[in-house]
């Protein structure tokens, strides 16, 4: 059930995502600079919001959705709704996670952006997830939980990335014609 539903929260939070790569590519063609930061701490901060509306969209969910399936046993119901509020807390995080992927994206450096996609999801999300599993006592829901909020130190380095400013290229004006 949470994998369902986070599925379908990402995909939205990918779309948004994508707006974002295309607004700021275009703007950044114009060349325009100033803009492109302006309309990117906007659509950052949106794509913030986004993420905790769903996240609390999604705590009410975890309550409602695991009732639905009522053959299951009420153990398997509310481990569901655990894992459904642990979609909850990371969704601002992925949300603005995303936001700052694309951000740097739409600059083209496509080298930053590997190295900052991949390099989050191997050495914090699967380190913290390999960690936990073979180094602690706890339970699958602490672990699942721990590797939602660790995302949030890929939002800190996306945000360091963005306000550092390498993306902001026009790759337009660099394309031999």
């Amino acid at each position: 059930m949470a994998v369902t539903i986070s599925s379908l929260v990402n995909t939205a939070f990918f779309s948004m995502g994508v707006a974002i790569g295309i607004i700021l590519g275009n703007i950044l063609g114009t060349g325009d600079m100033e803009k492109a930061k302006d309309t990117d701490n906007k659509l950052l901060t949106l794509s913030l919001f986004i993420g905790i509306a769903v996240g609390t969209v999604l705590l009410g969910l975890g309550v409602i959705v695991p009732q639905i399936y009522t053959s299951q046993p009420e153990e398997v119901k509310y481990l569901a709704k655990l894992f459904i509020w642990c979609e909850a807390a990371g969704a601002p995080f992925r949300a603005y996670g995303n936001a700052t992927y694309y951000t740097i994206r739409s600059g083209g450096n496509t080298v930053m952006t590997f190295l900052y996609d991949c390099g989050s999801i191997w050495f914090l999300s699967a380190a913290t997830a390999y960690f936990l599993t073979h180094f602690t006592s706890l339970g699958v829901v602490t672990i699942y939980l721990s590797v939602k909020l660790v995302e949030g130190i890929k939002c800190l380095i996306g945000t360091y990335l963005v306000v550092k400013g390498k993306w902001l290229t026009n790759i337009v004006d660099t394309v031999q014609t």
